[in-house]
């Protein structure tokens, strides 16, 4: 099931990516910036997707976990369509160079290490001392009969499970997608991976962020020294040490 959720934010970022690639400049932003950029959106998205079927009554959990790779899908049917982002990539490699193929390098190394943390936090980290405990317990709840009164609120009933954070669910919804995919017996380690690890995929997408936003103002090592930095700033690494909420709600600003 692992596997299957990485193939799903796979397909969903190429998806999105591919579609923003090839739609019109954004504030003369060119297309790998644009395209890196809506990529790191994914996790909004699949957490925007949850909140959506819910709010249309949608009660299945199946269509829940499953609706990212058929959005995933649908987007890459779409921005395959034209040919645009194709024709851009074979000129890239077209012209690659020393300097190029050496930034590629250090991003690849980049990416490895990040791999590594993320692999052994998701699996290590205890959830109990920290604020990811409380969102997927909210998660949890909603989980287990997806609707819109199963969100968590200011209020409910003795012995309801009541928001103690001023965020939306949005949060929450994109866990809650990974609890119903990995199943219906999901309340201890390691049976709540999926979100564990949808928590450090975060600051992948993170760096997919910093990366495109650096290209944007035209510095492809500024792009790599941005992730580098990154990685080995304590108030980042914070994100994955204590299975934090900032890389998600920093991704879209």
């Amino acid at each position: 099931m692992t596997a299957y959720y990485l193939l799903q934010h796979m397909l969903l970022a190429l998806g999105l990516a591919l579609c923003a690639g090839t739609g019109a400049r954004w504030f003369h932003v060119s297309m790998a910036p644009r395209m890196l950029l809506a990529a790191a959106l994914t996790p909004q998205v699949i957490g925007l997707c949850v909140m959506a079927l819910a709010m249309s009554g949608v009660s299945m959990p199946g269509v829940y976990a499953h609706l990212p790779t058929v959005l995933g899908l649908g987007l890459i049917g779409l921005g395959s369509r034209s040919g645009t982002v194709y024709r851009r990539i074979r000129q890239a490699v077209s012209q690659l160079n020393i300097s190029t193929a050496i930034i590629a390098c250090v991003a690849a190394l980049v990416l490895i290490q990040l791999i590594f943390i993320i692999v052994e936090n998701a699996r290590t980290l205890n959830p109990l001392a920290h604020d990811f405990n409380v969102y997927l317990t909210g998660a949890k709840k909603f989980a287990a009969m997806p609707s819109v009164e199963a969100m968590p609120s200011f209020f409910g009933k003795v012995g309801d499970i009541i928001v103690v954070h001023p965020h939306s669910f949005i949060y929450e919804s994109y866990f809650s997608h990974a609890l119903l995919l990995a199943g219906p017996d999901t309340a201890f380690p390691p049976l709540d991976f999926l979100p564990r690890l949808g928590q450090q995929l975060t600051m992948v997408y993170l760096c997919f962020a910093l990366f495109g936003t650096a290209l944007a103002m035209g510095a492809r090592w500024g792009a790599v020294a941005a992730v580098c930095l990154a990685l080995y700033i304590p108030w980042v690494y914070y994100i994955v040490g204590a299975l934090s909420r900032d890389g998600f709600r920093m991704v879209p600003v």
